[in-house]
């Protein structure tokens, strides 16, 4: 999660609180689910233009895609070469973010100051 939404929803007390709450629930509770934070100290970052999301089936036959959502819709990406390059910057965010623990505790003091 980029830290910059997290600030944002602060601005709404009544939505911010049970989304918080719900998120240090998860990343506590739940040990397939890996929460971490990108912290805004990190700078430019490999994902400036857009999010996206890395889809990988359990069935082979099921080929990964990534999907980008754009403002008037949303784009599927499936070659090789695509699926390696978002993999890369997706590992790149993963290692500029904090750590599990560094997330959960983030939330916390967040949620705090809600």
């Amino acid at each position: 999660m980029d830290e910059s939404a997290l600030l944002r929803l602060t601005h709404e007390p009544d939505v911010a609180k049970p989304q918080l709450a719900r998120l240090i629930e998860l990343g506590e509770g739940l040990n397939w689910i890996t929460l971490q934070i990108l912290p805004l100290s990190t700078g430019l970052h490999a994902s400036m233009g857009s999010g996206f999301v890395i889809l990988d089936y359990a069935d082979e036959l099921d080929p990964s895609l990534v999907y980008m959502e754009g403002r008037t819709g949303g784009t599927f990406l499936e070659k090789p070469q695509e699926l390696d390059d978002y993999r890369k910057v997706f590992a790149s965010l993963m290692r500029s973010a904090l750590s599990e623990a560094e997330t959960i505790k983030s939330l916390k003091k967040l949620l705090k100051e809600v």
